[in-house]
């Protein structure tokens, strides 16, 4: 069983405090110390799945008190093994509700850097632009999969789907900025490579992006959920990059090379295939979200979210429509390749 460890540091904090701010949620461990500046420092273990509602309660209880913070840890292992604990355990009918993923808090923390343009940033986008252009020139399904793994455009697409989900706008804002930039560079880079770099565009990880079919909406969307959900589970991000960066990269990449070469049509193409696929990562990311609880912690954001994934919903909804019947003029040219 998976734990987490709450640090609580706040004024006049007492064990029947915190006891009553738990609620149900009863931890497998729980200590108070008094501090040589005078502090209080409480410290809970419990169950992962209890996090973000033990955290909204003690926020909501000690989050205007002197030096308030509370961190949240990671327990690698529990020495000696909690079976005790399990034997013990309250009937599952009598545990409060508890959510199968990780705190909100948590998903802020690990998504957030996604919604900011960054060196590291750039510099991912690059190095993944020049090891996929050159696996897709050479024609090497190895090469275009390491340039996946490096998955640059994944985090601000999974923060553009978490901020819409919490109501974020700040985050919303700068994710979409982020994935403008990632996709700018790329674009450019990939542009200059096909206008400098002979290639023969009729090899099969080149001509492959310049045909679009509903089948590839299926695999974005796939991808989108697959990605999202390794996210609330917390998965690796290497692991998440290769399953969503097969979607993102090789269609912008492909588009570049098209464009540099003055194959609008081809170009044109694969446009659609890498606009197919952020419309579908995008969406399934946020349905995951939805279908996995993630929601801000108070009424006033609630009401915010709930009026940002209406509008997220109806523009990505009416995005996905129109490229469906952009997929459909275009099926006539894909038969012709």
């Amino acid at each position: 069983m998976p734990y987490r460890r709450l640090d609580l540091l706040a004024s006049d904090v007492t064990l029947e405090d915190i006891t009553s701010a738990l609620g149900d949620y009863e931890p497998a461990d729980l200590f108070l110390t008094k501090r040589n500046d005078g502090m209080d420092l409480a410290s809970i273990v419990l169950d992962e799945s209890y996090t973000e509602p033990v955290t909204d309660a003690l926020e909501k209880r000690f989050g205007k008190r002197e030096h308030f913070q509370l961190l949240v840890y990671d327990i690698a292992a529990r020495l000696p093994r909690p079976e005790q604990d399990e034997e013990n355990a309250q009937p599952e009918q009598d545990k409060p509700e508890s959510k199968a993923r990780i705190s909100r808090e948590e998903l802020l923390n690990d998504l957030e850097p996604g919604s900011r343009v960054r060196g590291i940033y750039l510099a991912q986008v690059v190095i993944s632009c020049i090891v996929a252009a050159v696996g897709m020139i050479r024609d090497s399904v190895t090469l275009v999969i390491a340039a996946m793994v490096i998955a640059p455009l994944l985090l601000p697409s999974m923060s553009l789907a978490l901020g819409t989900t919490i109501g974020d706008l700040r985050m919303i804002f700068r994710s979409v900025l982020t994935s403008i930039a990632g996709v700018a560079v790329g674009l450019a880079l990939s542009v200059a490579i096909g206008f400098i770099v002979p290639f023969d565009p009729q090899v099969g990880e080149i001509a492959s992006r310049a045909v679009v079919s509903y089948t590839d909406l299926v695999v974005a969307l796939a991808a989108g959920g697959a990605g999202a959900l390794a996210v609330t589970t917390g998965v690796s991000a290497s692991l998440i990059g290769v399953m969503v960066a097969v979607a993102l990269m090789p269609p912008l990449v492909a588009a570049g090379l098209f464009l540099g070469d003055g194959d609008f049509a081809s170009a044109t193409m694969a446009t659609l295939l890498l606009a197919s696929n952020i419309v579908c990562v995008n969406l399934a990311a946020m349905g995951v979200f939805l279908i996995q609880g993630v929601r801000p912690s108070n009424w006033a954001e609630k009401n915010r979210a709930r009026l940002a994934v209406r509008h997220a919903l109806v523009v990505w909804l009416v995005l996905l429509v129109a490229l469906v019947l952009l997929i459909a003029f275009a099926e006539p040219r894909n038969l012709m390749k």
